[in-house]
């Protein structure tokens, strides 16, 4: 019997230790286990509950959120920062789910080819197997539009396609059979997977951000304008054969902009052109 009365007072007083005090808690989400003493106009006193002998504490109640009292009742005294503190929380779950958002990219970029030694092979009515090399200015603009989704505000998957229109001018030629090369027009439009990964942002923030396509095209277009030493011949229109496309980049975005830079290939087995591009883009995503 003598147990029983033992063990049930041992109950009730761990029952007034852990749900016997008052908490304080502060505009920071801070929490004092505390025993109040005085709330006044403008300050609370209370003992710290482990040391109710010791020093009496005074806070101002601008620090204050609430006081929950060890009977239940709940005192709030600064409703604005208790708001802004749900708003800061309400946010903090936010970016911790797992979020998707369509998103919409538009580029618009300025290309000049890396390489100044390129080999093609063509075959066309007038002249068999052209082969040229050492090129003078070789780039033109681009335009690119991908559709893909936004994952936790920090990723971006999508597909997409670009514009390449491009010219050539050339300084010597390298040819088996008739004809010389003096310039060239082309055409590909590449159709590709591409994913970004934002740096210490997020889409539609501020941060930078690493990005990498990879695709093909089915064919493309060029027109060649040929030069034999004094005689001249009409352009050749070419078929370009399928091939491998490749981007990778970085850049910056503030808001729905971007700027970045990078490099691309074009490859198959007549073309080998490596690219340096700078551009300007729009990132739109839905809310």
């Amino acid at each position: 019997m003598k147990r029983r009365s033992l063990f049930g007072v041992l109950l009730l007083m761990a029952y007034g230790f852990a749900f016997g005090q008052d908490k304080i808690v502060l505009t920071d989400n801070k929490t004092i286990q505390a025993k109040v003493a005085t709330v006044g106009e403008s300050y609370v006193s209370y003992y710290n509950w482990d040391n109710q002998n010791g020093p009496q504490y005074t806070l101002a109640k601008a620090k204050i959120l609430y006081i929950l009292y060890q009977n239940g009742k709940k005192e709030v005294f600064n409703t604005e920062a208790n708001s802004n503190s749900a708003v800061k929380n309400s946010k903090q779950a936010e970016n911790q789910t797992l979020t998707v958002k369509f998103q919409a990219n538009v580029d618009v970029s300025g290309r000049l080819v890396l390489n100044n030694f390129v080999i093609r092979n063509y075959w066309s009515k007038t002249v068999t197997n052209i082969r040229w090399a050492n090129q003078v200015l070789y780039g033109g603009p681009a335009a690119d539009l991908e559709l893909g989704v936004s994952i936790a505000n920090k990723f971006f998957v999508g597909a997409g396609a670009e514009f390449m229109p491009n010219f050539c001018n050339m300084s010597s030629s390298n040819r088996v059979g008739e004809g010389e090369t003096n310039s060239v027009m082309s055409v590909n439009i590449p159709i590709y997977a591409n994913f970004r990964y934002f740096k210490g942002g997020k889409t539609g923030g501020v941060g930078s951000y690493y990005e990498l396509a990879l695709g093909g095209y089915a064919n493309g277009w060029e027109k060649l304008t040929l030069k034999d030493g004094n005689n001249s011949y009409p352009p050749e229109e070419y078929r370009t054969k399928p091939g491998f496309y490749l981007r990778a980049g970085f850049g910056m975005q503030s808001g729905i902009f971007n700027l970045g830079a990078g490099y691309e290939l074009l490859l198959n087995s007549a073309i080998n052109d490596h690219f340096f591009f700078v551009k300007l883009g729009l990132s739109l995503s839905s809310k």
